[in-house]
């Protein structure tokens, strides 16, 4: 059930659902983390164990967000979060990675790739 949050999020940014459908195995796709850091794509790791939802950014920055019980998506692009896609004339989905913070797992996908995944958190 989870997983189709995030792709109601896809449909935002896309037109094209049945070919976002076709790609997306995510559901089905269980990382595990190694010492509570998941690693993702484009050089981000979700901190899987924090209280709060939160993401390591490459070159040693980080986001941390509302609490873990709160539902949140982030969209990074570059390796750096976007913050207004509407209002960012560089923003394209197809190289953004997108993160899903669940109360009880956390769900990426890289347009990039067509690559995703999830870490249940603890």
């Amino acid at each position: 059930m989870h997983h189709y949050l995030l792709l109601s999020v896809f449909l935002v940014f896309s037109s094209s659902y049945a070919e976002l459908q076709a790609q997306i195995p995510v559901g089905s796709n269980q990382c595990f983390s190694k010492g509570g850091i998941g690693v993702t794509y484009q050089g981000v790791h979700v901190v899987v164990n924090s209280e709060r939802n939160e993401l390591r950014l490459k070159d040693a920055q980080s986001w941390v967000g509302a609490g873990k019980s709160v539902t949140e998506v982030v969209l990074i692009q570059n390796g750096q979060i976007v913050e207004n896609p509407k209002a960012s004339k560089e923003f394209d989905l197809t190289k953004c990675l997108v993160i899903s913070f669940q109360p009880d797992r956390v769900i990426f996908f890289d347009f990039s790739k067509s690559k995703g995944g999830y870490y249940h958190r603890f």
